[in-house]
């Protein structure tokens, strides 16, 4: 019901259907029609009118305020990777917690220094993390940060992991390595391939690593998800030696739900800390990203991290609070997979369409954008092309820390809406049969 109001499907003073009608229509019982009826009136998406029956009282995004964000949003080049969907984000139901939660804030939410983040979003992550992602429910071993290099510094310092070897993927992403690298860690890039980080390799390279900072869930920028022989090797590998595993979950909720590996954090509880953004999520001004750090380095992490970072916003903090307890981000999450499907199933076709014999995408069911191999063109050619029809396209080069055996492309597509990424195919096109 929710899905339909903020679509557009059901617009502002829209009648709603009766109870009644709905049950059979849904083939769900009239108690559960009522309940979410009932939760909907409370939560402002509905209004019960006495004697006349139940209407769509949400605003939808037609209003003044709405179009001047998803303009701005649209003024975003595609097809940038790491652009967020900021058309996807719920606006009202955030502006209502936001408002709701600003009234009844304390004084002592206001100035009180909580270097783990606030009780009650660590409560809500690690119930989050329990549901969604298989974690034992453990708020103690949650730390709020402001974003994943955040995290990774804590993560860094709280170990005493400078001047030591650490295992990085190659390619992987250069804001995380740049971070490792002015902690002083010498990087040791170990290759990936359509399995993941090569373990094996790694341990020939470098067998007195650390560390070893991994995205197992969908590599980036290659998509690759980590097989079930490499973990249990990197596994392995961090227990016999007493070495420490930084995994960051990226875009794991761009995988098919049945295709999900659970993370490695909750194999290893002892010797891997997780990683995670909620900015990619939601939206980058959030500032707010988190770790779960084994239980042994509780005290550890909790000592460094009044020392190391500033606190996020407490405000974005109480509200995301309330937003996840309220199921609002679980009901985000399986919204984005259902619009990341569609957007990615739209770039293939028009590649393939408008491209074909130029560039041959890669075609994943996951991540966040598509990489795509050049036929006629070099990478740094093809992105000069593109920028001349205002179009971003990141060679692949960018996160390789050496140079690639083929010319590759990425284009990210999770911020553009079907109608802008088949014009943006379509500047590709005509940017590329330019003389």
């Amino acid at each position: 019901m929710r899905g339909l109001i903020l679509s557009g499907a059901l617009g502002e003073g829209k009648r709603f259907a009766s109870s009644r009608a709905l049950a059979l229509h849904l083939g769900v019982s009239r108690n559960s029609v009522l309940k979410a009826v009932d939760r909907l009136i409370a939560d402002g998406w509905l209004e019960a009118q006495r004697g006349s029956g139940v209407y769509v009282r949400h605003v939808h995004q037609n209003s003044s305020a709405s179009r001047r964000t998803g303009e701005r949003n649209t003024r975003s080049r595609p097809f940038a990777p790491g652009a967020k969907p900021l058309d996807l984000f719920p606006y009202p139901i955030w502006s209502r917690l936001q408002s709701r939660r600003w009234k009844h804030v304390t004084e002592y939410e206001l100035t009180k220094f909580q270097p783990l983040g606030v009780p009650a979003l660590r409560e809500a992550v690690a119930a989050h993390s329990a549901l969604m992602r298989g974690f034992d429910y453990e708020p103690d071993r949650v730390v709020i940060t402001t974003s994943v290099t955040a995290a990774l510094d804590l993560a860094a310092s709280a170990l005493g992991l400078s001047h030591c070897a650490a295992w990085v993927e190659d390619p992987g992403n250069p804001a995380a390595t740049s971070l490792l690298g002015r902690r002083n860690i010498e990087l040791v890039p170990v290759p990936v391939d359509a399995s993941g980080i090569k373990v094996a390799e790694g341990i020939r390279r470098a067998p007195d690593a650390k560390f070893a900072y991994v995205t197992p869930a969908c590599q980036f920028p290659t998509c690759a998800v980590l097989s079930s022989a490499r973990r249990r090797e990197l596994i392995d590998w961090a227990r016999q030696s007493g070495r420490w595993i930084v995994e960051n979950d990226h875009d794991w909720q761009s995988c098919p739900q049945p295709k999900r590996q659970p993370p490695l954090a909750v194999e290893d509880c002892a010797n891997t800390i997780y990683v995670n953004s909620l900015n990619s999520l939601l939206f980058p001004a959030l500032q707010i990203a988190y770790l779960i750090c084994p239980a042994s380095l509780v005290d550890r992490f909790d000592a460094m991290s009044a020392t190391l970072r500033e606190p996020s916003n407490i405000l974005h903090q109480v509200v995301l609070a309330e937003f996840i307890e309220a199921g609002y981000l679980g009901d985000h999450i399986a919204r984005l997979a259902t619009a990341y499907e569609e957007r990615r199933e739209t770039l293939n076709r028009a590649l393939m369409r408008e491209l074909g014999g130029t560039v041959e995408p890669e075609l994943f069911d996951r991540g966040t954008h598509v990489p795509a191999w050049l036929h006629t063109h070099d990478e740094r050619e093809f992105a000069n092309r593109c920028a001349s029809e205002n179009i971003a396209i990141k060679g692949a080069a960018e996160f390789h820390f050496s140079l690639p055996s083929r010319h590759a492309i990425l284009l990210g597509y999770s911020a553009f809406p079907p109608p802008i990424i088949d014009k943006g195919v379509r500047a590709i096109g005509r940017a590329i049969r330019a003389n």
